[in-house]
């Protein structure tokens, strides 16, 4: 019984030692792959590339110009000024600067009415308008006041293209002794304006530019004190 269990115990010893074996075996097998098959020196691969792409010859300037070629650059300020020669600035004018006539037929131009005064209260109004009406006498007598300031005054009819309407306003006009000037106003500019009362007030300057807002409804004493303040920016 003895001598079985020596004979068992022996060959456990010699199966533990051959599994240690192989074990080592195996370790030196990796060390061995590792060192066989490492990985490659970066600095060699760098120094490959940089062989093969020699940038010692590389031409900046050459490769600019050829980028200006492809790509030309647009001349937006020689363009501005093209469109400046086209379209003067100091001709000024605004949709207030049209063909017309007087109520007495006469072809004008009001941007020509425009110029002679350095800033133009321009009053449209209707016929049928009961405050357009009433500050007629207003604006009469408010036109001697501005010509002292070289300002003046235009009426401009709304339904003056109506010939019922343009007699009407003759009328009232005579009425009132009015004498400052009184245009037809085309419904084609009043339409463009979009104006959804009267009567309406702009301001002009002597090239027909419209200053600040207009004022609505019948405000004598707001024009006077528009245009006043107007002259005193100028």
């Amino acid at each position: 019984m003895k001598k079985n269990i020596r004979i068992l115990a022996f060959i456990m010893m010699m199966a533990a030692s051959l599994v240690f074996a192989g074990c080592a075996d195996e370790d030196i097998t990796e060390e061995d792959a590792d060192i066989e098959y490492g990985e490659e020196d970066d600095t060699s691969a760098d120094e490959e590339y940089a062989e093969d792409e020699d940038w010692s010859d590389y031409d900046t300037e050459t490769a600019e110009a050829e980028d200006e070629e492809d790509y030309p650059e647009t001349d937006d300020e020689e363009t501005y000024e093209s469109e400046d020669d086209e379209y003067p600035a100091d001709e000024g004018g605004s949709i207030l600067c049209f063909d017309t006539t007087t109520f007495d037929g006469t072809n004008v131009n009001t941007k020509d009415i425009f110029s002679g005064n350095k800033i133009t209260l321009v009053n449209v109004w209707a016929s049928w308008c009961g405050p357009c009406v009433m500050e007629i006498p207003e604006l009469e007598k408010m036109s001697g006041q501005l010509r002292e300031k070289d300002c003046g005054i235009v009426g401009l009819l709304i339904d003056g293209e109506d010939p019922n309407g343009l007699a009407d306003a003759k009328d009232i006009l005579s009425d009132a002794s009015a004498q400052y000037t009184n245009l037809v106003f085309p419904s084609a500019v009043s339409n463009e304006l979009n104006i959804q009362s009267v009567p309406t007030t702009y301001f002009v300057d002597s090239k027909g530019n419209i200053l600040g807002e207009p004022v609505i409804g019948a405000r004598p004493q707001i024009y006077l004190e528009t245009i006043d303040s107007l002259l005193a920016s100028m």
